[in-house]
């Protein structure tokens, strides 16, 4: 009586745990293509933000040398170069807009 009493509770652990492993495993390989979806994703984005900051730094050195873009006409109004970044098929590109701000009545325009 004591060989199965004991051997059964612990056959019956090890095949609830090996069900357990087993549907774990099985879970894993199903979203195995949405993890790498997901992997490849995410390093297209950090690829995609490094080139971007890469670009806003290089234009913002670009504007910080470039004295000719910027003139403040008076005291209440501004005018110069802004760069809009537009998402195009195909990526992103810097469009120059020349913008003027005039403080007195809130107004700018591009």
């Amino acid at each position: 009586k004591k060989k199965f009493e004991f051997v059964e509770p612990l056959l019956s652990f090890l095949q609830g745990l090996f069900t357990f492993y087993h549907e774990g495993y099985e879970l894993a390989q199903e979203f195995a293509p949405y993890k790498q979806q997901l992997q490849f994703n995410l390093q297209n984005t950090r690829n995609n933000f490094e080139s971007t900051r890469q670009e806003v730094e290089r234009l913002m050195q670009r504007m910080k040398s470039a004295n000719q873009d910027y003139r403040p006409p008076s005291q209440w109004t501004m005018e110069g170069y802004l760069y809009v970044q537009e998402k195009r098929p195909l990526g992103f590109t810097w469009i120059k807009h020349y913008c003027t701000y005039d403080k007195g009545s809130k107004t700018f325009t591009m």
